[in-house]
């Protein structure tokens, strides 16, 4: 597991793809899941509480030296030819878990009112 002191405050960890990396982040879903079944309890109980949600959200690295990275490259550039205005910005991806060398965890907290 690796902390990078430069992500945002959402950010909580970066695993391996693998089965001890998956375990890690069911424990967080765990740990969130605990998280807003206590905020639900503090609303029914007091009306005026303004409760906050939380919810878990994963994306995929690709990594060093990945064999699916050029799959990905060569949907960037096919997207950047269609891009009739180019703004200098990179194409967003998303990319799959199968696909992923390791997992960027992040937490998302708001206010539900």
């Amino acid at each position: 597991m690796t902390t990078h002191p430069n992500r945002s405050e959402n950010y909580r960890f970066t695993v391996n793809n693998d089965a001890e990396g998956q375990i890690r982040i069911a424990q967080l879903r765990k740990e969130v899941c605990i998280f807003n079944a206590e905020e639900r309890l503090k609303a029914l109980k007091d009306s005026s509480y303004a409760r906050q949600i939380a919810k878990v959200d994963i994306f995929g690295r690709l990594g060093k030296n990945n064999a699916n990275a050029q799959s990905y490259r060569d949907a960037a550039k096919k997207q950047r030819e269609n891009f009739t205005r180019n703004w200098g910005a990179s194409p967003y991806q998303r990319i799959a878990m199968v696909d992923a060398v390791t997992i960027d965890s992040y937490v998302r907290v708001w206010t539900h009112r």
